[in-house]
Order: structure tokens, then sequence, then C-alpha cells
């Protein structure tokens, strides 16, 4: 079988990704500081510690029907085969689910994409000192990985990688924003665990609805009434345009009052709800034009895995 191959640091060797892996990002930074996660999301933060050399951060797309672990157990093991003792690993929920996710180091969309219930991590570190960073996520019907290397010892021990030749990586396509019927968003949130709720309008400026029912709600109170023991996350998501702190307030005060009329005027739970702000940390698209923004900004809904 032919693989993909990618060239690791002069002491990690070669890493063998599974067929039909698409290289998309290759960050390189000669000289930078960087947070290692070293344990989960716990009292409003992630353990970390710090390095410093060369940073090389890396996505690959793995189309195919290959669930999260299949893809990340042979890249672990062949990470602890180069000599790597792991530091930290965990799933989705050991990490600390979104909140983890939006405290470590991601690349940025289109890139790098992470389902907050379905993803796997782990750290380790050679013993000469340089850190390696995974993180493997099933979103849609493709697998992301994402490689970070820390060279510490030495600002040049991370070489330019070579990968073997690979079909082209098609452009990414816009998200369709029609309102889901029932069907399709209990059929998106049962194959991807999360969906944008489409059609969701806020008055300008404002987190208030602009009316009190919209299809994509009636669907998902449909989906939470024929799921008793179901819980959500629902989170609010801004364009670029303002500055990070009061866009991530927005984003949350949002899928807050989402919430609020949830329970209020479809009679959900509010106990098997919770509501979180992203602000512009996860686009969908160019935040470049008018277009792509309007389409960035959204609530989205994710699974729960239930108490």
């Amino acid at each position: 079988m032919i693989a993909l191959c990618a060239a690791l640091s002069a002491h990690a060797g070669e890493l063998e990704l599974p067929l039909g892996a698409n290289a998309l990002a290759n960050r390189d930074m000669p000289f930078a500081r960087y947070d290692i996660p070293v344990g989960p999301w716990r009292d409003g933060a992630v353990a970390m510690e710090l390095a410093e050399g060369r940073v090389l951060r890396r996505t690959w797309r793995i189309n195919g029907g290959q669930t999260t672990l299949q893809v990340f157990d042979p890249l672990r093991s062949q990470i602890e085969t180069q000599g790597y003792e792991v530091l930290f690993q965990c799933h989705d929920v050991e990490c600390g689910g979104f909140d983890f996710r939006f405290a470590v180091d991601v690349v940025p969309a289109p890139d790098m994409a992470v389902d907050f219930g379905d993803y796997l991590f782990l750290s380790a570190k050679s013993a000469a000192g340089d850190f390696i960073t995974l993180l493997v996520s099933r979103f849609g019907r493709a697998n992301f990985v994402q490689l970070v290397e820390i060279g510490t010892g030495d600002a040049n021990v991370i070489v330019t990688p070579t990968v073997a030749p690979q079909a082209e990586v098609s452009q990414p396509t816009r998200p369709q924003t029609q309102a889901d019927t029932d069907q399709d968003l209990t059929s998106r949130l049962i194959s991807a665990g999360h969906a944008v709720l489409a059609g969701l309008e806020f008055q300008s400026g404002s987190t208030t609805l602009a009316q009190e029912r919209y299809e994509s709600l009636d669907a998902l109170a449909t989906f939470m009434e024929a799921q008793p023991e179901q819980r959500i996350l629902l989170v609010g998501h801004t364009d670029t345009v303002g500055n990070l702190a009061p866009n991530t307030a927005l984003s949350r005060a949002r899928s807050e009052a989402v919430m609020r009329q949830l329970q209020q005027v479809y009679g959900v739970d509010r106990n098997r709800m919770e509501a979180a702000g992203a602000g512009y940390m996860a686009p969908l698209t160019t935040n470049q034009d008018a277009a792509g923004r309007e389409i960035n900004r959204r609530v989205e809904v994710v699974l729960l895995p239930p108490k």
C-alpha cells in the first residue's frame, strides 16, 4: 500500500500517514516560544510547559470512513517508537471538550477542523528535549490531523518537510445557509455531532433574536424531545470585525439567547443545555468579504455526552 510520508525532525525520523492524506497547512517559525499542553482543562486553564525553539505546525485532511482512533493510534505508536515519551494524552471529554480546544493552539479553519465531541490529543517529549503535539479529529466526512514539532535543543533541529506526490487538494466550498429541516438537522447531528442553526437573525448589534420561532430551532426542539437523555452545547461565533474579547462576549451572549428561547418558547429543559462563545476563533470560511462574514456569524449546536 502506498502511504504518504512526511519527514519530521532529525530526531523523530519519518511519520507515515494513512493513504490519501492531503497536506494543508505548513507553518514554520524559525525560533519561537510555544506552550505545550500537559494536562486537561481544569479550574479555568490548561496546564502548559513552555518550550522555545523552531516551531513547525502542519495539518492534513484524510478522507474516508476511518474513526478518529483509527487515525490517531498508529501515529501515536510511531511517535513512541521514535523515542518520544508521552507527557499527556486525552480524548474530548477527558481533555475538557470545548474549553480545552480553545485553550490550546489550533491552526485556523479550513486548514484544521475540530469536532468538540470527537477529538484525540497527545503531547510528547524526546530525550533530546524536543516536543511533539498531535491532535486528530473527525469533522464531517474527513479526519483532520495537526502535528506541531518544537525543537528546543537546536534552532535548526526541524528540517523542511518533504511530502510524497499526492492528489491535488480541492478548494473548500462554502457551507449552505438555508434552514435545516427536521431530518437534515437530525442527520447532521447524528453523523457529525454538531450542526449550524441556520436562519437565526439577531437585531443589529444586539443579542436579541429578531423573531420567536425558527425552522432550525423547531427541528432542534423536536430532536431533543425524541432524545430525552441528550445534552447539547450552544456555541456562538462572530466575524473578525472588532477585537477578540468583545466578540467572544457577544458570541456567548447570543448562544445564551438561543438557549433561553429553547427553554421559554420550546420547553427544552435548561439543565440539558450549556452555552459558550468562540468569538471569531473558528471561522467556517473567509472573513475577507461580506458574504463570508455573514456565514461566520452563527450559532452551532454540539452534542454532549449524557451525565
